[in-house]
């Protein structure tokens, strides 16, 4: 007989849990690309980059957040120097 614990996680919830351990421990630019070719792929609209998003959250509502997305972009790039 089947424990209440093994009952409880279908096949299908086993596989996604398993997934979200794998992404979590992929480099996040690897799933970024990933993702990019898997929409280019199937002919769905392409994501827009990091970028590109804080760009036009910055240019929306008047520029109202302009200067906490540009301290967080002037943030993530030195992260991004003192790793390289």
């Amino acid at each position: 007989m089947l424990s209440s614990v093994a009952m409880a996680t279908s096949p299908r919830q086993q596989v996604m849990k398993q997934i979200a351990e794998l992404r979590r421990k992929m480099d996040p630019d690897v799933l970024d690309s990933a993702e990019r070719m898997a929409r280019a792929h199937l002919g769905l609209p392409s994501k827009p980059s990091e970028a590109v998003r804080l760009f036009q959250q910055a240019m929306s509502g008047n520029g109202r957040q302009r200067a906490e997305i540009l301290a967080e972009v002037e943030r993530r790039v030195a992260q991004m120097k003192t790793r390289h």
